[in-house]
């Protein structure tokens, strides 16, 4: 959702084209929506640690929620007739959630774009959720072109994923999304975060945990690892960690004078620009924002159920651009060797790694709205991501 936020917000800067965000996410609510820009939010489903999916919260039947919410989308999707729909990672949708309305919306001149991460998972793993799931079919049959939100100098999934020819083809890499595009934390912005956060000067240590649901491990190892001399630690839970263990949290934090506790902030990159130092889980946000702010970051990845962050960490760890700790090997004592030793500056790609996926991601859209369909070429495009 944050990924599609910023792309919105890309799109949306001409004040001409609209964007429909769908989610199936209730969260997705506490961000602030770009201008033209609204939101959908799906009936949730929850992912298991055998990657099953079921009902979040209404109690239906795996096929009951994918029926539902199935029609929701092909009658929001049909009503707001986008020029251009992005579906991010899964062509057919959960479940194949959208293949009743994908030939519906062809048909009435909608271009379809997949949004990948530059990583998905163990290669092998891919290709069989990509021969189980039709994705090669699918994706040949309805979308127009690919596009890979990384720089395939660090990975490139057309290579490590064996995609057939024609589909890699449709290929496009927008490069990593930096939502302050290259644009430095001002002193002026730097002084404001630190006032509205309370923080007192000196050097800053930030751990995350991106939406929080298994981050407690990282950010426990956090609060009780030692900070350096005159630095302030601080955490964020994300929004959905379970409410036990932010309070378990929050009573670590209460009994010290170098350590803070914030459940949610909207600006996490603003935040990493800030900071000295950053540990983090290894998703493509969080990472994309600490390769963007230069400060040296320490990736912690999730490794089960997929292995999608600890092959970006394990990457961007031999590139030189962060370190890199196996959840295994994590520990108060391992936190605090870390944010205690002389670090050297992150090292870069020659040329430097490609952060410049929200300038490239508008003409990438206008190259697809050029390719002939039974539509006119639109004066105020509608693009609708899920």
């Amino acid at each position: 959702m944050r990924r599609n936020l910023a792309i919105a917000d890309a799109f949306a800067e001409d004040g001409e084209t609209s964007v429909l965000l769908v989610s199936g996410a209730r969260e997705a609510g506490l961000f602030p929506l770009p201008r033209n820009t609204d939101l959908l939010t799906l009936p949730a489903l929850r992912k298991g640690d055998d990657s099953r999916y079921s009902s979040r919260s209404l109690g239906l039947e795996l096929d009951e929620m994918v029926g539902l919410r199935s029609q929701v989308l092909g009658s929001a999707l049909m009503a707001y007739a986008p020029d251009v729909f992005v579906v991010d990672k899964l062509p057919g949708g959960v479940e194949n959630e959208l293949l009743p309305c994908l030939r519906r919306l062809t048909d009435q001149g909608t271009r379809l774009v997949l949004g990948l991460r530059e990583v998905l998972d163990d290669p092998a793993r891919v290709r069989r959720d990509w021969e189980r799931s039709s994705f090669e079919a699918v994706v040949r049959a309805f979308y127009d072109a690919i596009w890979v939100y990384g720089d395939p100098r660090v990975y490139d999934p057309v290579e490590e994923y064996g995609m057939p020819e024609d589909l890699a083809e449709r290929v496009r890499y927008s490069g990593y999304i930096d939502r302050r595009q290259g644009r430095p934390l001002t002193a002026a912005e730097a002084t404001a975060q630190r006032a509205a956060l309370d923080l007192p000067a000196g050097p800053i240590a930030l751990a995350m945990a991106g939406g929080g649901e298994d981050g407690f491990q990282l950010l426990e190892a956090f609060a009780r690892s030692r900070m350096p001399e005159g630095a302030t630690g601080l955490m964020v839970t994300g929004p959905m960690m379970p409410d036990a263990q932010r309070e378990a949290l929050n009573a670590l934090a209460e009994g010290r004078d170098d350590l803070r506790l914030i459940p949610f902030i909207q600006d996490g990159d603003q935040l990493i620009r800030l900071a000295d130092r950053v540990i983090c889980m290894a998703g493509y946000n969080t990472t994309c924002e600490v390769l963007a702010s230069g400060s040296r970051a320490l990736l912690v990845p999730r490794v089960h159920p997929r292995e999608e962050q600890l092959i970006r960490a394990e990457r961007l760890s031999e590139l030189g651009a962060v370190d890199f700790l196996h959840p295994r090997d994590l520990s108060p004592a391992a936190v605090s060797a870390w944010l205690t030793m002389p670090l050297a500056p992150a090292e870069r790609l020659i040329p430097p790694m490609d952060l410049g996926g929200l300038r490239r991601l508008p003409a990438l859209m206008a190259d697809v709205l050029r390719r002939p369909t039974c539509r006119a070429l639109p004066e105020r495009p509608r693009v609708a991501f899920a």
